[in-house]
């Protein structure tokens, strides 16, 4: 045979499990029969997708159809304060009784084949030295930011080193974890107290105000309640959107034409250099778009073919052609003190 597929060499399983599969004593008979029960107590996501059940009427064998795309939900990384923790919550939350709350979870009625604690236990033990994931979760738990529930997040970046054609498992090497406490909604959230408690200051009642309203024929409770003005200097309000809007406006009708030239001449330059001058070696076909920024600035979006013996393959090579670092103080002061 001669096809393109590889499969990858079967890995040999951590001995705790191996000798769980293996063994014929009444552990391992346990664990291979109730397999599915332990494996999703273990499981970070939960399926989510539109799931079709109008097939099973009763008349036939049981039909699973899943409507548009199927997706994974991580949910929060801490339960609310009614809710029991599941998931991912479970490796993070209240882990003195990790053990007991995965088997209520898994556990769907009193009269079932209950799940051996003990199994349990190693499972877990041996997930916290092998699995990569794990100990990234592991390791929120005790992070000092655990206390506020609505500043913590968690994000994995992970980045692939093997060939993505081959399901390869991660490596600690290929997954970093950063923890962001979400410093934005903790300043966003104090500067509109502020607004809300000095709108004398900022001349809230020179807007329009209740009088006002019922001199126009208001009667809708919900347009003529308290208002809160913000200024322009909230971004995101509606002040900010208007006088970004109006500079933007003010800026192409200053002189757009002579904008748009110079941006052209500029361009025109840059493509010599890339299709001419063969800047990042030969240029086999390009092509470019040029959009209008919201302040009415243009830019272009450029698409270059190379040559096979000229393409970037590795980072090494990219980085070769592309820099950013800051301007040397001594030469360049001017543009030093810009940066």
């Amino acid at each position: 045979m001669h096809g393109k597929v590889q499969l990858p060499k079967i890995r040999d399983p951590p001995k705790i499990l191996e000798n769980l599969l293996v063994n014929n004593d009444s552990r391992s008979k346990q664990l291979r029969r109730r397999i599915r029960t332990y494996n999703n107590m273990f499981q970070f996501t939960s399926m989510g997708g539109r799931i079709d059940n109008s097939a099973n009427d009763g008349r036939g064998p049981y039909v699973f159809r899943l409507h548009g795309q199927n997706m994974h939900l991580i949910g929060d990384l801490l339960p609310k304060a009614d809710e029991t923790p599941r998931f991912s919550q479970l490796y993070i939350y209240d882990t003195d009784n990790e053990v007991v709350n995965r088997m209520r979870n898994a556990s769907s009625s009193a009269s079932e084949d209950q799940c051996d604690a003990s199994i349990v236990m190693q499972l877990s033990q041996m997930l916290d030295s092998i699995n990569p994931l794990v100990k990234v979760f592991r390791s929120v738990k005790d992070h000092p930011s655990l206390s506020s529930r609505d500043s913590l997040r968690l994000k994995l970046i992970k980045k692939r080193t093997t060939d993505a054609r081959i399901y390869n498992l991660p490596t600690a090497d290929e997954i970093a974890a950063l923890i962001v406490v979400d410093g934005y909604t903790m300043i966003a959230s104090q500067r509109l107290l502020y607004i809300r408690l000095h709108q004398k200051e900022l001349r809230a009642d020179s807007y329009v105000t209740l009088t006002h309203a019922l001199s126009r024929g208001e009667t809708t409770s919900s347009n003529i309640g308290k208002r809160i003005v913000l200024p322009y200097s909230f971004t995101g309000s509606e002040r900010y959107s208007r006088e970004n809007f109006q500079d933007a406006m003010t800026i192409s009708q200053d002189r757009p034409d002579l904008l748009s030239l110079v941006f052209k001449i500029k361009l025109n330059a840059l493509l010599k250099d890339i299709t001419k001058e063969f800047l990042f070696g030969t240029c086999h076909a390009d092509i470019y778009t040029i959009e209008f920024q919201k302040r009415g600035l243009p830019h272009a979006h450029i698409l270059i073919w190379l040559n096979a013996e000229h393409k970037l393959t590795s980072e090494a090579l990219i980085d070769s052609v592309i820099c950013a670092e800051i301007l040397d103080q001594d030469s360049n002061p001017r543009l030093y003190e810009a940066v």
